[in-house]
């Protein structure tokens, strides 16, 4: 806050709460001004859902797309690798680095498909994981999660006996699915 020190006269309140605001870790501050010499600060913090390495660096991300620096594990938050930097960080933190869209996508696959590890992020394709049939998955940025889970289901389903000969099922397009076999 920074007023260590400062006569309690000279604090103002809404402008702390404007600088403690300007932290992407914050979501809402309050300062009170207590006499006879006291300053009281209420912090909420915004609550991470997503873990994303962004090129080897590890943000949290909060459901608006908001990022900000990871400060230690969290056992059990979604999980994206992207190896290429994929987040918009911008001089705003408040800014959203990532469409919320894709934040929301990557916390369902994490919940519906708990056991296929960090999910991993590719700019053409999106949000995907690897499949422990052997394939990689991928879902693209958006759209009717729902249906696209279960086209991917029944195309999964469908390929069973092709077990270690298909490489990719992909629905990114709910209007254009496909799969390919491994060369």
């Amino acid at each position: 806050a920074g007023v260590t020190g400062d006569r309690v006269f000279s604090v103002d309140p809404k402008a702390i709460e404007a600088r403690l605001e300007g932290y992407a870790e914050v979501a809402s501050a309050q300062v009170r001004v207590r006499w006879p010499n006291k300053v009281e600060i209420r912090i909420s913090e915004r609550q991470p859902v997503l873990a994303w390495e962004d090129g080897g660096r590890l943000w949290w991300l909060s459901r608006a797309g908001v990022a900000y620096l990871a400060r230690e594990q969290r056992p059990g938050m979604a999980m994206v690798i992207a190896p290429e930097p994929a987040l918009t960080i911008q001089e705003d933190p408040m800014a959203p680095a990532l469409d919320p869209e894709v934040v929301s996508l990557a916390v369902s696959l994490s919940g519906v498909f708990p056991s296929v590890g960090p999910l991993v992020f590719d700019r053409i394709h999106g949000l995907g994981f690897q499949d422990p049939r052997g394939c990689i998955g991928y879902f693209g940025k958006g759209g009717d999660f729902a249906l696209k889970v279960r086209m991917y289901e029944t195309i999964a389903e469908s390929l069973a006996g092709e077990e270690g000969r298909v490489a990719l099922i992909s629905v990114e397009d709910l209007y254009a699915p496909y799969y390919r076999y491994k060369r």
